[in-house]
């Protein structure tokens, strides 16, 4: 018996002996140091880092509740599907995608190769770093896991059988109420707004009917014209 044969939500201390009950991947006599680096708004990120090596790795785990919001909720498993799309991503473009080495359907956690010599490039843009090679890598990494997965290069049958995989009803009404609705109306009474913009806010946004079909139709696009293969 192992004490992670049923879910709960990891903490740091928990997270070394995960790693190495699940993965051949530090040494036995390993020293580690575990925290938690998620900055987002849905899952807990931790890195685990051997000491005497500095070899390190991350496990990403989904909770309950999501971090933005705890009266949100989603289906715990919704990290099977990242990872799951991770794996083709990284089969389609060497090089451009961080490697997973399992995915925990009990724990709902995955473990990943950590990109710890990496900026995350919003930081990198705040401190106006220049990135020359972007324009190149990102076209690569697009048009690789993008045209590769979508009816114009694939079998037209495969491309069916893994959109059945890919079915996200969950993450994909986050964007349908955060980026599509909400921000719109204010339907759900969840938006924060700066005092002094308040009025222009209300009549710019809120009252402006040419916007909402605009947008409308970009929502409409968004649930039902689907390419290519992602995982939100």
């Amino acid at each position: 018996m192992s004490r992670f044969d049923d879910y709960f939500l990891m903490k740091p201390e928990d997270v070394s002996d995960y790693v190495q009950e699940k993965l051949h991947f530090f040494p036995a006599d390993a020293k580690f140091e575990s925290k938690e680096i998620g900055d987002g708004n849905l899952n807990y990120v931790f890195r685990v880092v051997d000491k005497n090596t500095g070899k390190s790795i991350v496990v990403k785990q989904a909770g309950e509740q999501l971090r933005i919001d705890k009266r949100m909720r989603l289906p715990i498993d919704r990290g099977k599907i990242e990872a799951r799309i991770l794996g083709i991503e990284g089969e389609l473009a060497k090089g451009l995608v961080p490697k997973v080495y399992m995915y925990d359907s009990v724990m709902c956690a995955e473990i990943m190769e950590d990109m710890i010599e990496h900026t995350m490039m919003r930081t990198g843009l705040i401190r106006h770093e220049v990135y020359p090679h972007f324009s190149e890598e990102i076209s690569t990494f697009l048009v690789n896991t993008l045209l590769r997965t979508s009816d114009v290069v694939m079998d037209h049958k495969a491309k069916k059988e893994l959109a059945k995989e890919f079915i996200n009803p969950d993450l994909c009404e986050i964007t349908e109420d955060l980026v599509y609705t909400e921000p719109y109306n204010d339907q759900k009474k969840r938006n924060n707004i700066y005092p002094p913009m308040e009025g222009f806010v209300k009549k710019e946004i809120y009252g402006d009917r040419e916007l909402h079909l605009e947008v409308a139709k970009l929502k409409f696009e968004f649930m039902n014209n689907a390419q290519a293969l992602l995982h939100g």
